[in-house]
């Protein structure tokens, strides 16, 4: 059950993200005058957005963009480094991870 919760708060974050930046796409119906609808109508029933499989895809993702940004650091950097720069690379990708999580 509180997995379920989980997704619903991250579907109503994207979809709400994707109706505020007003996403449009335009509808032509034969012999209706051309209107538009945004572009949440359409993506606010996609099964995707209930898969599990999905959001740990993206979340990984998203991850992986932010630590790209920082070279991996090897047991070698570990033994010549201090326990300050150790804590600061734990505290590092801690902040990283549920920065996504947010």
């Amino acid at each position: 059950m509180k997995m379920s919760i989980s997704i619903s708060v991250h579907i109503n974050k994207w979809l709400s993200l994707i109706n505020r930046n007003n996403c449009m796409l335009s509808v032509d119906v034969p012999g209706c005058e051309p209107y538009k609808e945004y572009l949440y109508t359409y993506l606010k029933d996609q099964t995707i957005w209930h898969s599990l499989r999905f959001w740990n895809a993206a979340f990984f993702d998203a991850l992986q963009c932010e630590r790209v940004h920082r070279p991996v650091v090897t047991r070698e950097d570990i033994k010549h480094n201090s326990l300050e720069a150790i804590t600061d690379e734990k505290q590092y990708q801690e902040n990283i991870t549920f920065g996504q999580l947010g």
